[in-house]
């Protein structure tokens, strides 16, 4: 998505180790993109099972981004997770969808 400043952003969910719901930035409008400046805005699913955010602009600057999330928290045991090499200590089965408001930093990304 295009902010408000130029800037382009991708969300998106983390598939692979570190699990969780991420974003890059653009300053060439999607050209290149800083996959080694990655934003973290949700870090506790325990697998795979994570993403599909929505993301909108407020008039302030400050971002709204939903997703969902494969949470820690319920008493049982899982699958190992082969990015983990152990079970979650807390399994729970279902998904959770969550809303964050955060702001996209000024300096990011860093240009190259």
């Amino acid at each position: 998505m295009k902010l408000a400043d130029g800037r382009m952003i991708l969300l998106y969910g983390n598939r692979q180790f570190p699990y969780g719901t991420q974003a890059v930035g653009s300053h060439d409008n999607g050209k290149t993109w800083a996959l080694d400046q990655p934003i973290i805005l949700s870090w506790h699913s325990w697998s795979g099972y994570c993403g599909h955010p929505r993301s909108v602009q407020l008039h302030d600057g400050t971002m709204v981004t939903g997703y969902y999330t494969h949470r820690i928290d319920n008493p049982g045991d899982g699958p190992v997770d082969p990015g983990r090499g152990a079970p979650p200590p807390n399994h729970n089965r279902q998904d959770t969808g969550e809303i964050v408001r955060w702001r996209v930093p000024d300096a990011w990304p860093a240009k190259s």
